[in-house]
């Protein structure tokens, strides 16, 4: 199954102890239904003694997963709708809940960072590939930064209204491979 081998290129990730591995549940945003969360925690039951572990790039870790449960916990993530691969890869965008949900939050940012994760998912056979792996995307809705625009290569947030009548801006800080090259990411 190609789409096995996909998240297990890109989610899962070898411990030093032999033969166990952390999985990678990617939440795309963030967000998890009812229905897929009490699934995790089954799958979590099944797989990693009830251990569930969050991460600051809003996914979910599972850890010392055996090599041979590999397959079936990937089948278990399939049938619950969140064996997408790409966690921690371009894909994966990061971004705070902004003025949907937050008093702080002065744009939607979530909403921005929905649709990227949309677009860019639409074609993995171009956007998961190595020569983009040390790229990430986060999104900040206030100079807050809960996002953690300030640390990803291209980090999109928007200003404080009081101090700037700028619209919002995107900056970014590309890892060295990549000062010397002109790269696009088209979204069409």
């Amino acid at each position: 199954d190609p789409s096995y081998r996909q998240l297990y290129d890109t989610n899962v990730i070898w411990q030093k102890q032999s033969g166990s591995a952390a999985v990678f549940v990617t939440l795309p945003a963030g967000d998890i239904t009812a229905p897929q969360f009490r699934s995790l925690a089954e799958i979590a039951r099944r797989f990693a003694g009830g251990e569930v572990y969050t991460t600051i790039t809003q996914n979910i870790a599972f850890r010392w997963i055996s090599k041979n449960s590999l397959a079936d916990l990937y089948q278990a993530l399939k049938e619950t709708g969140l064996a997408a691969a790409g966690t921690h890869w371009l894909p994966d965008v990061v971004g705070c809940a902004g003025a949907d949900t937050c008093n702080l939050g002065i744009t939607t940012s979530h909403r921005l960072a929905q649709e990227l994760i949309r677009r860019l998912s639409q074609q993995p056979d171009r956007y998961l590939v190595n020569d983009l792996r040390a790229i990430d995307i986060k999104i900040g809705g206030c100079p807050n930064a809960c996002g953690h625009h300030h640390l990803a290569a291209i980090g999109c947030f928007h200003p404080c209204p009081q101090r700037s009548a700028s619209r919002g801006t995107c900056r970014h800080s590309l890892p060295r491979r990549f000062q010397s090259r002109r790269i696009v990411l088209r979204m069409d």
